[in-house]
């Protein structure tokens, strides 16, 4: 049996912690219910979703508070032929943010507190498995510029990572 006071000690932190959770910032910035993440050329399959911290600079297409999603298929929704990253802001408002040579955007995307963005490919021929090709790690800047391109050097699942590494902590273009 739980003693009286052992019961109320617990009661009394479950109800200080619930008010500390309910004035913590949220984890996710959420923004509208509801958006399309379909660009103007018609990409589908939203892949990789990224949310721009506090520490991007401002100025640049990219704003602090920006959610970025790639997307992996073209209009016709074929796998690994999509090449936009659509731009959700802080407002609901949505944009294409950047379009890649490269086909085939997967969920490898991220933000750096610098604001380059991180953008894995892994392209097929033809939207089957079967003609899966070799992909790239691209890094884009704040301003949807590419600055850097490091294509795979295996089956499309693996590739050399140090100078991808090395950009991005040097900031190279």
């Amino acid at each position: 049996m739980i003693s009286e006071k052992l019961r109320t000690a617990i009661a009394s932190i479950a109800i200080a912690a619930s008010a500390t959770f309910a004035q913590a910032a949220p984890i996710l910035p959420f923004g509208p219910a509801t958006v399309s993440t379909v660009p103007s050329n018609g990409d589908v399959n939203p892949y990789g979703v990224a949310f721009a911290p506090s520490t991007v600079p401002p100025g640049g297409a990219l704003q602090p508070g920006d959610t970025l999603v790639s997307n992996y298929n073209n209009a016709q929704n074929l796998q690994g032929t999509g090449r936009t990253i659509v731009r959700i802001d802080q407002h609901g408002q949505v944009s294409t943010f950047f379009q890649s040579t490269d086909h085939g955007l997967t969920g490898a995307l991220a933000i750096l507190p610098n604001g380059l963005v991180l953008v894995g490919s892994l392209p097929t021929a033809d939207g089957t498995a079967a003609t899966v090709q070799p992909g790239a790690i691209l890094v884009v800047d704040h301003n949807a510029k590419q600055v850097f391109r490091q294509r795979s050097l295996g089956d499309g699942h693996s590739g050399p990572r140090q100078r991808i590494c090395a950009c991005v902590l040097l900031e190279c273009p």
